[in-house]
């Protein structure tokens, strides 16, 4: 396979008739899937004059039409820019100025904000009228049937923004091989059949969501359940209903479950979990309720996005499994060695790992050809991965590392506790003192907790602070944002 848009064809080939994309009552084969898409991506040809390399922004739900568009730009030779629906006027227009774009695809809540940014270049997907702007279209408008088109093999592929926690975002261009090499290396991993059905709850625009959801179950011929929105109720009668086999989640999602008391016949084999640690407890409690294991995994948006994963007849708790075969990783330590075990950052290698970040200069953030990717973990002798902390993350108090996630995982013991995130607030003496938000099942007591933190980690390691919270901040892929945490602090 050369392109993305391969994954299609050859299932199509195969499984013409076979479901490909189920969206609330509504169904589209893999013979269909192909069809729409040929006739968006002749659209995007003779209307809008697509070339290859041409930035294509896609903000969209979890709706077909992402899949839809996703494939024919890749077809075209185009780059796909997706980009999260909530992100705000100054973000977009950052990102916009940053790899401008030729096109954009959006819906019709958000097309007078692109309009005044960019004036035209725009495809609303839900608009029904035809009296539009100049350079502006609708669905229909980008429906040909009929026509030519010329395919390219072109990269990168996929322009993913990160998330900007360390400054402006930067865009990691994935190439159509970093990719397909990743969806490989899942599936050589994961114990998958044809006849599995896959969920897409999480977010298309991110990475994870894209190759776990999107790009895997169509190179498998697997079937995928849209969900635009998580509502817990409304999630399990999606999968009862369909007869879903394979959750990819993020942590949030598998704890919002485990507060509805929700028993059900289900046809879940196994569940995956990315994109922030998952607590062991959550874990636990969901295997024990759902009869059903979550798969720990671990990946950034820079490598395709998935580095490692849990096989399921070997999982490890609290672990985030193993590098995929066609993976290398390497720990640099704090002397500035690299090894192949041990605890430092983790550096990673393979076919996955993105061509660069777009407009920069990218070597400084590889090592010996090894992407440094900031997170702090150990490598045991087996090879199996624990990541210990982003690097960003640490906390110094007097000389002394402490890793929030080890603080983390002793709050999360204590009875009552249902969620924590532990930062760092400076502090004269000692540097910084490590200060926790807590969230908790019912009232608890603060006496309480803290002579448990004492007898269970050293004296340095325990909180100055204890806050209590409602709810702790996150991003739309359950990542609990910590910089805003410490701004309360300030």
């Amino acid at each position: 396979m050369k392109k993305l848009f391969d994954f299609v064809e050859s299932s199509a080939s195969k499984f013409a008739n076979k479901t490909a994309i189920i969206y609330k009552d509504q169904r589209w084969t893999f013979g269909e899937l192909k069809d729409i898409v040929l006739s968006i991506a002749r659209g995007l040809l003779f209307r809008t004059k697509i070339e290859p390399q041409d930035r294509v922004v896609l903000m969209l739900p979890n709706i077909p039409h992402f899949a839809f568009f996703y494939y024919a730009v890749n077809l075209l030779g185009g780059v796909v820019v997706p980009l999260n629906p909530l992100l705000k006027e100054n973000e977009i227009s950052y990102i916009l100025s940053n790899c401008n774009p030729k096109l954009v695809v959006t819906m019709k809540s958000d097309f007078d904000m692109f309009f005044k940014i960019m004036n035209r270049g725009i495809i609303i997907v839900d608009e029904d009228r035809d009296d539009l702007p100049d350079g502006v279209w609708n669905l229909r408008q980008v429906i040909i049937n009929e026509g030519n088109i010329n395919t390219f093999d072109s990269d990168p592929a996929v322009l993913m923004y990160t998330s900007g926690t360390t400054g402006f975002p930067k865009g990691a261009m994935l190439s159509n091989n970093n990719i397909i090499s990743n969806v490989i290396g899942v599936e050589q991993v994961l114990d998958l059949s044809i006849s599995d059905v896959f969920v897409a709850v999480l977010p298309l625009f991110h990475s994870f969501g894209q190759t776990s959801c999107l790009n895997l179950p169509f190179y498998l011929g697997c079937g995928v359940v849209f969900v635009d929105r998580f509502m817990p109720q409304g999630f399990i009668d999606v999968i009862v209903k369909n007869e879903v086999t394979l959750l990819p989640a993020v942590p949030s999602i598998y704890s919002a479950l485990l507060q509805y008391p929700l028993n059900f016949e289900h046809k879940l084999r196994y569940s995956v979990s990315g994109g922030a640690p998952l607590a062991e407890n959550i874990e636990l409690e969901f295997e024990k309720r759902f009869g059903c294991k979550i798969l720990q995994g671990y990946g950034l948006t820079e490598c395709s996005p998935i580095v490692s994963v849990n096989p399921p007849f070997d999982d490890r708790t609290g672990s985030v499994g193993k590098p995929l075969p066609n993976v290398s990783v390497r720990v640099l330590t704090d002397d500035g060695h690299i090894s192949e075990n041990g605890i430092g950052e983790l550096l990673v290698s393979g076919p996955n790992v993105m061509m660069g970040y777009y407009g920069m200069d990218s070597k400084d953030f590889f090592v010996d050809g090894y992407f440094c990717t900031g997170d702090i973990v150990k490598i045991d002798n087996e090879g199996y991965l624990y990541i210990l902390d982003r690097k960003k993350d640490l906390i110094i108090v007097g000389g002394l590392n402490v890793y929030p996630s080890e603080v983390e995982k002793v709050i999360l013991g204590y009875p009552g506790v249902l969620e924590c995130a532990v930062v760092g607030k400076k502090d004269r003496e000692r540097g910084e003192v490590p200060v926790a938000f807590v969230v908790t099942k019912e009232e608890i007591d603060i006496r309480d907790l803290m002579s448990f933190l004492r007898k269970n980690l050293a004296s340095y390691k325990v909180p100055k602070e204890i806050v209590f919270k409602d709810q702790l901040p996150k991003s739309n892929t359950g990542k609990v944002l910590k910089k805003n945490l410490q701004m309360e602090l300030v």
